[in-house]
């Protein structure tokens, strides 16, 4: 999206995007992790790696195994397939690292005959695979004194792998242990998926793994464990570093110029190899056999989720001796993951910097593009940028009621009567003016004068002043710093103060109030002599000689900013009682 301040739509105008988060670089996710974000990164990946994608593919082939063997083998055989068409579909029957739909079926089959022990076993092989063989593998193809471009390859933020071994002491051991069978023994179909609601008599259910289950306790865990260990052989494929250097470029050359010289002879080849491995995929029979990819949901305990996501994460963490996360911070932190994809990356980098050369040439708006890249459907939109939306003029609006302070608006079926809805009437100010205007207004103000400066600056009445908070657990609530009392047309404020004075105690006033013959909405006349009560109070005129920068650090703490603030006021026009000042934004200048 092409912003231009004063000629297209700011950034708040446009489409929303999809929630913001940081790309780290795949080589470090994989193999150089320096921060527990990076492990618990790696370990909510595993997770998709392992329990959805998968078993996904392994449910689509279970459709129809023998249709998918003979299609494949049928293009294969008749020479249909190319080099790459070839490649990829034998990545997807047994990839470098053995993962595929050969393994799935496999593994299924295992779970299928053996039941939770077989789990146990898919369990180990993970643990040894990732957080004993792999860390063998960095330190071989990486020593400790490696030296690369003059300088210690292990130097900071890198860290020097070590290798563990299946503990069960080690309560993430154990527990990644028990989180992956028994998300195995769901994925595999010899347990349901995991969800809870309410069935059709009205009752509660859940289908979690309960909590005296063997598949719970360590000792079955124990029992069910391999007595002979999986010996490591260091593996032939090159480990990506992250560095470049020229041996590697011409490297790279020597390579992709011999796999060009070799490629005819080697077509057949690969045909044989996939024919080959349709054979081992064909070789294991599918009855029986259930796929049940999961979706991940962090906010059910039960589940092995976040059970697994803390327990992987912090082993990967102990491997380069990064300190380990609780798991609610693992929650919190798996649950705002985005992934990031080099070639997305690269597109908008080389977009960006289409638009940034527009810009210094000064071309006119009309010669920028806003661009929409989806990678997943191969769709790339550009389009002129949309001109700075005008607010103008005035106009009517029915506010949404609340059905709590307003239910006569609705009627017994709990939908809006929209000709009972009050009409609000508005007005821009100023009138034309867009999101790119501000009004400023000095800090050193008090609220007093701030009210003054509207009315006679801008003919403008404040109404109201809020700032938005956030919690300590994330949530967003609205202080009021000022209100108002809003004039009621409904309420005879001359008979409200002549049946219950401002000088009244408030529990005189009510009193007062409810023994009037002549007030008929108690409630409402209630709290209207309270708001003007409160405009009389000491409080209320202290506040209004206080400084709006002393108003506004009371509620959000110290602000060190030298530039502006923005300011959530609700103004209506001054000399057109209840039309609603439409403005740009309130700037408290620092």
């Amino acid at each position: 999206m092409v912003v231009i301040p004063h000629e297209t739509v700011s950034y708040d105008e446009g489409e929303a995007d999809a929630p913001e988060g940081e790309a780290i670089p795949m080589c470090t996710l994989r193999n150089f992790p320096s921060t527990i974000i990076h492990c618990i990164e790696w370990a909510r990946g595993l997770f998709e790696d392992l329990f959805v994608t998968p078993i996904a593919d392994f449910k689509d082939y279970l459709e129809n195994p023998l249709g998918f063997i003979s299609n494949i083998r049928e293009q294969a055989e008749a020479y249909m397939l190319d080099q790459n068409e070839i490649s990829r579909t034998m990545d997807k029957l047994c990839d470098s690292e053995g993962n595929g739909l050969i393994r799935s079926v496999r593994a299924a089959r295992a779970v299928r005959d053996g039941g939770y022990p077989a789990c146990v076993k898919l369990a180990y092989e993970i643990f040894i695979s990732k957080f004993n063989h792999a860390m063998k593998d960095l330190q071989h193809q990486f020593p400790k004194d490696l030296i690369s471009n003059g300088k210690p390859f292990w130097a900071p933020p890198k860290r020097f792998p070590t290798v563990l071994e299946p503990d069960l002491n080690d309560e993430y051991i154990s527990t990644f242990l028990i989180s992956v069978a028994n998300l195995f023994a769901v994925a595999y179909g010899i347990h349901p998926l995991p969800m809870n609601g309410i069935d059709s008599n009205g009752n509660d259910y859940d289908t979690f793994i309960p909590l005296n289950s063997n598949w719970r306790d360590i000792t079955t865990l124990a029992s069910a464990l391999p007595s002979e260990p999986i010996l490591w052989t260091p593996t032939s494929k090159k480990i990506d570093s992250g560095e470049k250097n020229d041996n590697d470029n011409n490297n790279n050359s020597e390579e992709s110029k011999s796999s060009n010289n070799t490629k005819q002879t080697s077509l057949e080849e690969s045909i044989t190899e996939l024919l080959g491995r349709l054979d081992a995929l064909a070789s294991v029979h599918t009855d029986g056999l259930t796929a049940q990819p999961a979706d991940f949901e962090k906010d059910q305990d039960l589940n092995f989720h976040i059970d697994f996501v803390t327990a992987a994460s912090n082993l990967r963490a102990s491997n380069y001796g990064i300190p380990r996360a609780t798991r609610h911070k693992t929650k919190m932190i798996a649950g705002k993951i985005i992934a990031a994809i080099a070639t997305s990356t690269a597109c908008a980098t080389a977009l960006v910097g289409v638009e940034l050369l527009k810009l210094v040439q000064k071309k006119p708006v009309s010669d920028h593009r806003d661009s929409t890249c989806n990678f997943a459907v191969n769709q790339f939109q550009m389009s002129e940028p949309s001109k700075a939306n005008v607010i103008k003029g005035s106009g009517e609006k029915r506010p949404t009621p609340d059905p709590l302070n307003q239910p006569e608006l609705f009627d017994d079926n709990g939908n809006v009567i929209w000709e009972k809805v009050p009409v609000h009437k508005w007005k821009a100010y100023p009138d034309p003016h867009t999101k790119w205007d501000n009004i400023h207004l000095p800090s050193s103000l008090t609220l007093q004068q701030a009210i003054e400066f509207f009315k006679t600056q801008h003919g403008l009445k404040l109404l109201s002043w809020l700032v938005t908070l956030k919690d300590e657990n994330g949530k967003t609530t609205g202080k009021s710093i000022f209100s108002e009392p809003p004039v009621d047309t409904n309420i005879d404020e001359e008979l409200l103060l002549q049946v219950a004075p401002l000088s009244l105690t408030q529990q005189k006033a009510q009193i007062a109030i409810t023994r009037s013959t002549e007030i008929k909405n108690k409630q409402s006349y209630t709290e209207r002599w309270k708001l003007l009560q409160a405009a009389q109070s000491e409080a209320y005129q202290r506040k209004l000689n206080t400084p709006l920068r002393e108003l506004l650090e009371n509620h959000v703490g110290p602000i060190n900013s030298k530039g502006s603030v923005v300011l959530e006021m609700q103004l209506e026009i001054a000399n057109e009682s209840s039309v609603e000042a439409i403005t740009p934004a309130i700037l408290m200048d620092m």
